[in-house]
């Protein structure tokens, strides 16, 4: 289980009145999961490798915690879907999705008369 650090006890009061928290990383994670503990806030973790692939090996604290905000957060986003199945080896309950956090073909790379013409046209509607 999770121990109550000074962080924790510093800042889940300020998040009272959040609607939902948003965690990068295990350290933002375990203050959601305080958080969600206190108020019932929902939460969501964005995961990227160390976290998963190679901080739970550090120690069984380090593993015990990731589990914990694994399976508790009402949704774990993973970078790739080869990070989410390293998830697997912590824990098969937690919910977990892929949320690629890189260019793909929906985004379009404008070239560089369009992107001045856009910028211009967001200063002017200021």
């Amino acid at each position: 289980m999770i121990k109550n650090t000074i962080m924790e006890r510093k800042y889940v009061k300020l998040f009272k009145s959040y609607d939902i928290i948003s965690a990068h990383s295990i350290l933002c994670g375990t203050l959601a999961y305080a958080i969600h503990k206190q108020y019932k806030i929902p939460y969501f973790v964005t995961w990227h490798g160390s976290d998963i692939h190679t901080l739970p090996n550090i120690n069984t604290y380090n593993r015990k915690n990731t589990i914990t905000v694994l399976n508790n957060a009402t949704n774990n986003f993973f970078v790739s879907n080869a990070l989410l199945k390293c998830s697997d080896l912590l824990t098969i309950k937690a919910v977990k999705k892929v949320l690629y956090n890189g260019v793909s073909d929906i985004f379009i790379n404008y070239d560089s008369d369009r992107k001045l013409l856009i910028k211009e046209s967001a200063i002017g509607k200021k």
